[in-house]
């Protein structure tokens, strides 16, 4: 007995033409379904993008500075560049005066009992 010849005799359940219907409808319903997950995906996708955007946006507008904000720290900014300029004008008369030859600053026993400050606070005189 020959097998190709005995696949032949055996008896099928299904006819050819049922068995090509289905494999097309499983075909189909493969496609519909890759068809289905590529637009939640997208979709998906998507709307996540959307929101990420708007929580960007949102929290760029919450951290902008009110008109009042941006006044105080403009001042304090102010404050802070015309204290500097106070502080280096004081160290220039301090330590550059005309009176020393090489315009060093000199030791605290041979100029007064002021202490030498060589942070760039400005003493306040009351």
């Amino acid at each position: 007995m020959n097998f190709k010849q005995s696949l032949y005799d055996i008896p099928r359940l299904i006819e050819s033409n049922t068995g090509i219907f289905l494999l097309k409808k499983l075909q189909d319903c493969h496609e519909n379904r890759v068809k289905l997950y590529y637009w939640v995906f997208n979709l998906t996708v998507f709307v996540t993008f959307i929101i990420i955007v708007f929580i960007t946006l949102y929290f760029c507008a919450k951290r902008k500075k009110t008109p009042e904000e941006r006044e105080t720290q403009s001042i304090m900014d102010q404050q802070y560049i015309l204290e500097k300029i106070r502080a280096l004008e004081y160290q220039k008369e301090k330590f550059l005066s005309h009176n020393s030859i090489t315009r060093m600053p000199m030791p605290q026993s041979a100029i007064s009992n002021e202490p030498l400050i060589y942070s760039t606070q400005v003493p306040v005189y009351s």
